[in-house]
């Protein structure tokens, strides 16, 4: 089996004309690539070049070679873009939804189509992620890029806005302010509501309106993580509790309903990626739902582009 190197340093040299200028492009001592050349024709068996004081010249055998040499060559440079190409094209692209379908509303779904469509030949998983780990598990790698829904305080992340939805009320359809079709803040300050537990204090301020309110609720603590939890904590505890636009087909039905929240702040969906991301597939993603979002938005009603 003929020595790669061997190779390279005759196609150098046939390329440059002369033993000294194939030295000079490989940055080899001279000595060493006549060495090099006389084994090579030693393992081949013939004449490759015909010295002079002017330079080398190529034999018949030599031109030969030559031909094959840059074809092996050429395809042998190729191999580490190739591999780094399979590489990225047989990982897989985690992608996780805060609430699975309900993480972009009613974009949900043709955010993930149009990124399946656009990243053809990448494996594509969707994870559905909870209220409790939705950020981290992108800081921790288990999702590669994630529709989420902020606050969110850390440093580990990125987030890019895409779009804000109004805020609705959830509440048993037996409630008595479920004969309203509307309520302000000051109109629920009696009532009690869902403290989740295992989720961020900030983000449990977020949704229990304390900003607003200029005061705690009155809270009943539960463990809740995901819609059907948070649906199933509000129907045997009678709490009321805000939730996005997007999320109410999924849990304001009967015995729940929903009715407009009128000076409640608008639920953000946003794309998260670890700082620093560099795999371009991932970025993708986040491009994709922007793209998405800037086109569609008009399905969302009462919808604020932030993208």
């Amino acid at each position: 089996m003929l020595d790669i190197e061997l190779l390279r340093t005759f196609r150098a040299v046939a390329e440059e004309g002369s033993i000294h200028a194939g030295a000079r492009k490989l940055v080899v001592a001279q000595p060493s690539v006549s060495r090099s050349l006389q084994r090579l024709e030693r393992e081949v068996g013939a004449q490759l070049l015909v010295r002079s004081h002017s330079g080398v010249s190529l034999t018949p055998a030599g031109e030969e070679l030559l031909a094959h040499v840059q074809d092996i060559l050429g395809r042998m440079d190729r191999v580490p873009d190739l591999v780094r190409r399979a590489a990225r094209a047989t990982r897989p692209v985690i992608v996780g939804a805060i609430a699975g379908a309900v993480a972009a509303s009613e974009l949900t779904e043709a955010i993930v189509a149009g990124y399946a469509e656009s990243a053809r030949g990448i494996d594509v998983i969707v994870r559905e992620l909870t209220f409790v780990d939705q950020f981290t598990r992108v800081e921790q790698g288990d999702v590669d890029v994630a529709l989420v829904r902020p606050p969110y305080r850390g440093e580990q992340l990125v987030l890019q806005p895409l779009f804000g939805e109004p805020v609705l009320l959830c509440c048993r359809a037996d409630n008595p302010l479920a004969r309203f079709t509307s309520v302000d803040i000051d109109g629920i300050l009696d009532q009690p509501m869902l403290e989740m537990l295992g989720v961020a204090d900030y983000w449990n301020d977020f949704w229990l309106l304390k900003q607003q309110r200029g005061t705690a609720p009155k809270a009943i603590s539960r463990p809740v993580a995901t819609m059907a939890e948070l649906r199933y904590a509000m129907m045997t505890t009678g709490a009321v509790m805000p939730i996005s636009q997007g999320s109410a087909p999924y849990i304001a039905s009967q015995p729940m309903t929903s009715l407009a929240l009128r000076d409640a702040p608008l639920s953000v969906a946003a794309v998260a990626t670890r700082r620093g991301e560099g795999r371009p597939e991932v970025l993708e993603f986040a491009a994709c739902a922007r793209r998405v979002t800037r086109k569609l938005l008009h399905r969302i009603e009462g919808g604020a582009l932030l993208t």
